[in-house]
C-alpha cells in the first residue's frame, strides 16, 4: 500500500508544515503514476502562465510553423505540432526514476564519506 504511505506523508507534512520526504520507493511509484504525468502538466501550464505574465508588454511572437516538405517523403509533411518529449511517455517515466534513484544514491554515499572523516 505505497500510495497510502505517500498520501500519511503528504497529509503529515501539509498539517505539521513540514517538509515531505519520500523514500526511493515512494518516489518511483510516483513516477510510473500517472499522478506523475498530472504534475508535468501542471508545471507545463504554471510555465506557460508565467511566460505569459513576463510577454504581456512585448509584441507576439509571428508564427513560424511551415507545412513545407521536410524529409524524403512525396507527400508533403507539416512540421508543427507537438515536439518530441512533451508528452512523458512510460519508458521516460522509467529511465527518469532510474537516474533520480541512481542521484540518490550517489548523494548518500558521498553523505557518508564526509561524515565517516569527522567521526560519524
Amino acid at each position: 500500500m505505497i500510495f497510502a504511505e505517500i498520501l500519511k506523508r503528504l497529509d503529515r507534512a501539509a498539517s505539521n508544515d513540514e517538509r515531505l520526504h519520500l523514500d526511493t520507493s515512494h518516489v518511483r511509484a510516483l513516477v510510473s503514476s500517472p499522478v506523475y504525468r498530472a504534475l508535468v502538466e501542471l508545471k507545463a501550464q504554471e510555465l506557460a502562465a508565467l511566460w505569459h505574465e513576463d510577454n504581456q508588454n512585448q509584441p507576439p511572437i509571428r508564427d513560424v510553423s511551415s507545412s513545407a516538405d521536410s524529409g524524403s517523403n512525396i507527400e508533403p509533411s507539416a512540421t508543427t505540432g507537438a515536439s518530441a518529449g512533451m508528452t512523458p511517455s512510460p519508458e521516460f517515466a522509467a529511465v527518469e526514476a532510474r537516474a533520480y534513484g541512481e542521484a540518490q544514491r550517489l548523494s548518500r554515499r558521498k553523505r557518508r564519506g564526509r561524515l565517516s572523516h569527522i567521526g560519524y
